[in-house]
């Protein structure tokens, strides 16, 4: 990885030190940072000297096309409205099936599943909330942990709580039948909340999205993250 100058040049020791930091940044134990360059994948960075000539400081821009939602700002408002209703949804129903007080509830064959798919919609609740608060015009990054992390995360979670509807029905068919229709209750429960992740998942993949060119100021020996 090389960066070049932008202005003048500075002692060594100090170039030496920079050129250290910066090799922490891009590489993890040999390898290339995979953290560091999904973050700022697209930006364009260089090293600046610090007036007291006493190490650097990096400026970055970014360069590549904006990534964003291909519809009317209306829908686009529309589209994170559902989106947060749909989760909403979900963890009503995962609440309403969980504190139902039935044996199946207690046992270790509905709870671990149970425990993954909330461990799954916990992931999804930080996916939304990047989608939330995300602007018109993305970074790669910004796309990718929002919109992409919904998909990724909204769908284990969902297999997690339909499985978990299914062994509540089990245990309760095969051990506690007397207690069959707050059983069926929580079954459907866990099962529509699923439903309303897999929907989730699916209104996102529907959602088109595009790239917009824009302007970017020149960097004199600026490098791309890629």
């Amino acid at each position: 990885m090389g960066f070049m100058d932008s202005q003048g040049a500075t002692p060594r020791k100090y170039r030496d030190k920079a050129d250290k930091q910066l090799e922490n940044e891009y590489f993890y134990q040999g390898k290339p940072n995979a953290a560091y360059h999904g973050f700022f994948e697209g930006y364009r960075e260089v090293r600046i000297p610090k007036k007291n000539g006493k190490g650097y400081t990096i400026r970055r821009v970014y360069a590549m096309p904006w990534v964003r939602m291909n519809v009317p700002d209306g829908v686009w408002i529309r589209n994170k409205l559902i989106q947060a209703g749909l989760f909403a949804l979900a963890v009503l129903l995962y609440l309403a099936g969980s504190l139902n007080q039935i044996s199946a509830n207690s046992s270790p064959l509905v709870a671990i599943p149970g425990l993954f798919g909330l461990l799954g919609m916990v992931l999804t609740l930080v996916a939304l909330l990047r989608y939330l608060i995300r602007k018109r015009n993305m970074t790669l990054w910004e796309y990718r942990s929002g919109s992409r992390r919904i998909i990724r995360c909204s769908l284990p979670s969902a297999a997690m709580l339909l499985m978990t509807a299914a062994v509540v029905l089990f245990y309760v068919l095969m051990w506690h039948r007397e207690e069959l229709k707050p059983g069926i209750f929580s079954a459907a429960s866990y099962a529509l909340g699923g439903l309303s992740l897999l929907a989730m998942m699916w209104f996102e993949e529907k959602i088109p999205y595009t790239r917009v060119d824009h302007e970017t100021e020149y960097m004199e020996n600026g490098v791309d993250i890629i």
